[in-house]
């Protein structure tokens, strides 16, 4: 009898370690295999994309939403001594959603340079004002905002925001950012992991005010 429940458990121990493993790759993969889009005008595209009723829409027609979590969208604002510019990632499945939204193109971009020292951190909250300035960013330096969104039944979104900072030096960065950095908080950047222990509540106001302060 010890022998049987033993087995029982074991399996469920084996399949559940498979389960997670599995959840996770998608997880990563979710955030990899996007789509970038340029935005040429940030206020007139948050106002008018329908990105709520999009995501409600593609969450009702995935079955494999209850294992691994209701797709989510990529906003970025990136901001260097050369200016600012505006991004959206999105599934490539859901491409055909965005590709003849107005004001919208789809790019190869490259979004944040390479071979640059990185720190980045995730926000627990809505910042009511994201200094860029502080300290004044050189020349090959830059930041970026960074926010996940998902649909919610009680809220216009659920996010999970993060700041990124470069420069030619892991101290520089670390002095860009302003925040506490998490190491982690670099890797989950990059690749668009949507953390549930960070995820915070926004609105379509408030991320206006965020982006395009």
């Amino acid at each position: 009898m010890f022998g049987i429940i033993f087995t029982g458990f074991l399996l469920i121990l084996i399949l559940w370690i498979l389960f997670s493993q599995s959840r996770a790759d998608e997880k990563f993969s979710k955030g990899v295999n996007m789509a970038a889009f340029l935005i040429e005008n940030p206020d007139k595209f948050i106002d008018q994309a329908r990105i709520s009723e999009i995501l409600n829409h593609i969450r009702k027609e995935k079955w494999n939403c209850f294992l691994f979590g209701d797709p989510y969208f990529a906003l970025k604002k990136i901001v260097s001594p050369a200016g600012v510019k505006y991004f959206l990632s999105v599934p490539k499945n859901c491409e055909k959603y965005f590709k003849d939204s107005p004001g919208l193109s789809k790019t190869d971009y490259s979004i944040i340079p390479e071979q640059k020292f990185y720190s980045a951190a995730s926000l627990k909250y809505i910042p009511s004002k994201i200094n860029y300035d502080n300290p004044k960013m050189h020349e090959n330096e830059g930041a970026a905002l960074q926010a996940l969104i998902r649909y919610s039944d009680k809220t216009p979104f659920e996010s999970n925001i993060k700041m990124l900072t470069w420069a030619d030096s892991k101290e520089r960065a670390e002095k860009i950012l302003w925040l506490k950095p998490k190491k982690s908080a670099v890797f989950d950047f990059f690749h668009k992991i949507f953390d549930n222990k960070n995820r915070v509540a926004v609105s379509i106001k408030e991320l206006k005010d965020i982006f395009l302060q």
